[in-house]
């Protein structure tokens, strides 16, 4: 009965310092650390950003995606830099299902082959390098 008592003590403190903390450490790879900071108070201006919401297309088509945010803040600063680096249009909206606001580019490419072409363009650019292909099956 002891045991038990410590365990849930000890689960009871590691559960809240463990959710209250808003920053997380990462050792890079040269040894020096990098801080990430994390959203704290939710963002509720999501209803100002369009819901993501793909076309009604009657064929399979691929979207690039380069950049996933918590906040809009973050997301329209990234969008906004991204405009005057790359020869494309770029949109933000608002995916519920993954609650982030996402950047991609406007146009949409019914080729794989086409969609591969351009983001081996952005990976190119060290900004882009997490760009990635969204299909969107019909």
């Amino acid at each position: 009965m002891k045991n038990i008592i410590v365990f849930a003590a000890i689960f009871a403190i590691i559960g809240l310092t463990g959710c209250s903390t808003s920053q997380q450490t990462q050792t890079t790879e040269n040894g020096g650390d990098s801080l990430y900071v994390f959203d704290t108070v939710p963002d509720t201006s999501a209803e100002e950003i369009p819901v993501l919401d793909y076309p009604d297309m009657e064929m399979t088509y691929y979207v690039i995606q380069i950049g996933a945010f918590t906040s809009r803040d973050r997301a329209e600063k990234f969008a906004e830099e991204s405009k005057s680096e790359l020869p494309y249009n770029v949109k933000i909206s608002f995916s519920k299902q993954n609650n982030l606001y996402v950047v991609q580019l406007k146009d949409y490419y019914t080729s794989r082959n086409e969609a591969e072409q351009v983001r081996n363009v952005l990976w190119k650019k060290d900004k882009f390098k997490d760009a990635w292909i969204l299909t969107i099956y019909k």
